[in-house]
């Protein structure tokens, strides 16, 4: 059946029979670029052959750089997330810890940990922590006292570091 078989542009040398290969696979609806040579990486040029993006043998993709030292390094620009599209981290892949960022639909910023809302910082300015209803410059959610710890250089666990706020009242410690 001939759409099972791979349609192949190759590209060698005398000493090199198949250095590069462009791979069109019908049934798969893949096309692959690639080379068979240890150690080689993959250039995308854009207008007067200028690089834009390189993947190096290692996986690593740069963008505005020819040596990436990361899965994605960007260089020289910045990354455009639009439609309310966010951020996420996990501690593995699949994995259901997590943090994630993003903008909600009042352009506030938000932080939120596989248990919940963490961090929101609004429009004007002010943070939420534990809500995303910040309504004071500083704003603290839950229903239990907070501690405050404050470290006055290096000094560290000394009478006189903590603020307790309690539930439904303010009280400082000395």
């Amino acid at each position: 059946e001939p759409d099972a078989e791979n349609a192949d542009l190759t590209f060698a040398s005398p000493t090199d029979n198949q250095a590069a290969i462009i791979r069109w696979n019908h049934d798969a609806d893949l096309l692959s670029v690639g080379t068979e040579n240890a150690n080689a990486d993959l250039r995308f040029m854009t207008g007067s052959f200028a690089e834009a993006m390189r993947i190096l043998d290692t996986g690593n993709v740069g963008i505005g750089t020819t040596s990436p030292s990361a899965k994605l390094d960007v260089a020289g620009g910045e990354i455009m997330l639009d439609n309310n599209n966010q951020v996420a981290w996990r501690s593995a892949a699949g994995a259901s810890n997590y943090w994630q960022m993003y903008p909600d639909a009042s352009n506030n910023f938000q932080l939120v940990g596989n248990a919940g809302f963490r961090v929101t910082v609004k429009n004007d300015g002010n943070v939420g922590i534990g809500t995303t209803v910040a309504t004071n410059l500083l704003s603290l959610g839950g229903n239990s006292a907070r501690i405050f710890w404050l470290e006055r250089h290096t000094t560290a666990d000394t009478a006189g570091n903590t603020v307790t706020i309690p539930a439904g009242g303010a009280t400082s410690a000395a």
